[in-house]
Parts: C-alpha cells; sequence; structure tokens
C-alpha cells in the first residue's frame, strides 16, 4: 500500500503539477499512510486486551512492541510533515502522543503491579495529561489569536480523557461474572449506585458519572461558543442543548 501511494503522489507532482510540490496530495498521502499504522495499534490493543494486558509468549510481545513502535514512528513523521505547514496542529499532535504514552506507562506500571497504581504515579500520570492540554491549547490560543480556539482544544481534551476513563470501567465490568455485574441504586434518583465485587459492596457509577461530565463539558463549550463567537451561535446552541 506504501509503495502504490508513493508511485501515486510521485506522479501527481511529476505530470500534473510540474514538478511542483503539491502540498494538498502529500498531505492526503500522510493521512491515507496513518491507516496501516491505526490499524496495526488497535491489533496489538485487541492483542493485549485477549492476554490480560499481559503476554506471555515472545512472539506475541514482539508483535505488540514492535507494533507500538511502528505507529509510533508513522504517527512522529506524520505530525513533522504537518508541521511545516501548522505547527499548531502539529503541537497538538505531539500532545496526544505524550498522552497516549502516559497513559501506556499507567497501564503498563497497573499489570506489573497485580492491577494497582500506586497514588504518586496516578498524580503524575493527571498531571502530565493536564500540561499535555494547558500545553496544546495555549499554542493553538496564541496562533490563532483566539481564547475560543484556546478553550475548544482544553475541553477535547477533557472530553477524550472522559471518555477514556468511562469505556475502560466499562471493560472492567464487562469481564465480571453475570451476578456482579448488576448494580443496585440507592435513594430516589437511583445514585450513588452499588455492585456486589469480590464479596464487598462498592460503588459502581464512574462510568455513568465519566459519561455525564464529559456531556457538561460539551454543554460548557457550546454555550461558550455560541456568546464568544457570533458566527456560531447556531453552532452552540445546539451543541450546548
Amino acid at each position: 500500500i506504501g509503495a502504490v501511494l508513493l508511485l501515486w503522489a510521485g506522479l501527481v507532482e511529476v505530470f500534473q503539477n510540474n514538478s511542483a510540490v503539491n502540498y494538498f496530495a502529500f498531505i492526503l498521502l500522510m493521512v491515507v499512510l496513518l491507516y496501516p499504522a491505526a490499524y496495526a495499534l488497535l491489533l496489538a490493543t485487541q492483542v493485549l486486551r485477549d492476554e490480560q494486558w499481559a503476554p506471555k509468549d515472545e512472539p506475541t510481545k514482539r508483535f505488540v512492541r514492535n507494533s507500538f513502535i511502528f505507529s509510533s514512528f508513522i504517527y512522529v513523521v506524520f505530525c513533522s510533515i504537518i508541521c511545516i505547514f501548522d505547527w499548531a496542529v502539529a503541537v497538538c499532535g505531539y500532545a496526544l502522543l505524550v498522552m497516549a504514552l502516559l497513559l501506556g506507562f499507567s497501564v503498563w506500571k497497573w499489570v506489573n503491579n497485580n492491577h494497582y497504581v500506586p497514588p504518586k504515579v496516578q498524580m503524575a500520570t493527571a498531571a502530565g495529561l493536564l500540561l499535555c492540554m494547558v500545553g496544546a491549547a495555549t499554542g493553538v490560543t496564541y496562533y490563532f489569536q483566539s481564547i475560543l480556539a484556546g478553550f475548544s482544544v482544553l475541553c477535547a481534551g477533557l472530553v477524550l480523557l472522559l471518555a477514556l476513563a468511562g469505556i475502560q470501567y466499562y471493560g472492567e465490568s464487562r469481564q465480571l461474572p453475570a451476578l456482579q455485574k448488576m448494580r443496585v441504586g440507592a435513594g430516589d434518583t437511583g445514585f450513588p449506585m452499588y455492585q456486589m465485587i469480590g464479596g464487598d459492596l462498592k460503588e459502581s457509577q464512574r462510568d455513568v458519572i465519566s459519561a455525564l461530565a464529559a456531556l457538561s463539558v460539551i454543554a460548557v463549550w457550546g454555550c461558550s461558543a455560541a456568546a464568544a463567537v457570533s458566527e456560531w451561535n447556531g453552532l452552540g446552541m445546539v451543541v450546548g442543548v
């Protein structure tokens, strides 16, 4: 696939543009090249999940390691190319990569520490993720000279983290026995909710809280966009509602 796409880009440059670089074709080429990188990343993640996040045999470990290295390399090359045209977007891309590495480090620590992450590691990971989001938002704000643009990046990062937290908790809950999957609500509102896990009654509502928090962030962004930018009144109100 890569060889065919490289040949296509070369033909576009030579025959259509008289040896002038076609930036749109070049960026489109890099976007299409991200497909095998994303596929390798998803496949490696699925293999890790099937192996309970701790593969035992050497071929599986090598496949997962090489898949992550390949995906990271292609993604860094893509962000480097984008940096030539729009460094603010590239900063956001690099911030996403650092956030993914931090989350990967937390998962590695969780697997190698008997499914437990020390509070210090949790605090360091949260601080690193926050710094990445603030750095990306600052770069976008400076580049576009728009506070709303930086605020949008910050909101997008928060929604992404909340969604990942909810998906992770939901995935862990699906692996429980059928009886432990049942939740019992307390009070007329249904909250807090409890599950019987390991013989103990524990609160079980992190996925619901994450979803509600993500929706709240989206609503705040929509109201802010409607109030700050006259051209986005309709879009902001629709998103807020």
